[in-house]
C-alpha cells in the first residue's frame, strides 16, 4: 500500500527490504500457502514480502457475525476516536501469537492461557511501542489474536467498530 510512496515499483519481492524487520528470521507457521518453516516471513510471498501487518481486517468478512472484523483500512486517521491505543501496523507474528524478539513455545502459553508475546507495533498517533499481544488459546474467542480485541489492563486494540 505505500510502495509508490517510498520510491518501489512493480511486485512485491524479497529485494524490498524496507519492508524486512531485522528480527524477522524464522516463522513457526504458514498454513495459508507454505509447510512449517524457519525462515523469514519477510522472504515469503504469502506475507507480500513483509515482515509487517496493516490493520486492515474491517475489509474481511467476519463468518461468525455477518459484519466484518475490526481494523481501520479505508479510514481517515482524524475519524479515529483513540488513536493512542489503536495499532496501525504491527510485526507480523502480533497477528498469531508469537514472537521475534523473545521466541517461546506456542504450546505452552503460560498462566490463564495467554501468551503475551511482545511485539513491535505503531500507533495511529505515531508512537510505536513494545508491547504484550493478548492470546486466547482457548480457542473460545477466534484463533490468532488480530480476529479479537484484548481485554482490559492491554496497551492496545486492533481497531474500532
Amino acid at each position: 500500500m505505500t510502495k509508490s510512496y517510498d520510491g518501489l515499483n512493480g511486485p512485491s519481492s524479497s529485494d524490498d527490504k524496507l519492508f524486512a524487520c531485522p528480527a524477522d528470521t524464522f516463522h513457526y507457521f504458514n498454513t495459508h500457502a507454505t509447510p512449517m518453516q524457519h525462515a523469514s516471513l519477510h522472504d515469503d510471498p504469502w506475507a507480500d514480502y513483509s515482515s509487517y501487518w496493516f490493520s486492515r481486517l474491517n475489509l474481511v468478512p467476519n463468518p461468525m457475525t455477518g459484519g466484518f472484523y475490526h481494523g481501520i483500512a479505508g479510514r481517515k486517521m482524524s475519524s479515529i476516536r483513540n488513536p493512542v491505543q489503536t495499532l496501525m501496523v504491527a510485526d507480523q507474528p502480533a497477528c498469531f501469537a508469537y514472537s521475534w524478539h523473545q521466541p517461546q513455545s506456542l504450546t505452552d502459553p503460560g498462566p490463564n492461557q495467554m501468551n503475551d508475546s511482545k511485539n513491535m507495533v505503531g500507533f495511529v498517533d505515531g508512537h510505536v511501542s513494545y508491547i504484550k499481544i493478548y492470546w486466547d488459546s482457548t480457542g473460545a474467542l477466534g484463533s490468532d489474536p488480530c480476529f479479537y480485541e484484548p481485554p482490559a489492563g492491554y496497551e492496545y486494540q486492533w481497531g474500532e467498530d
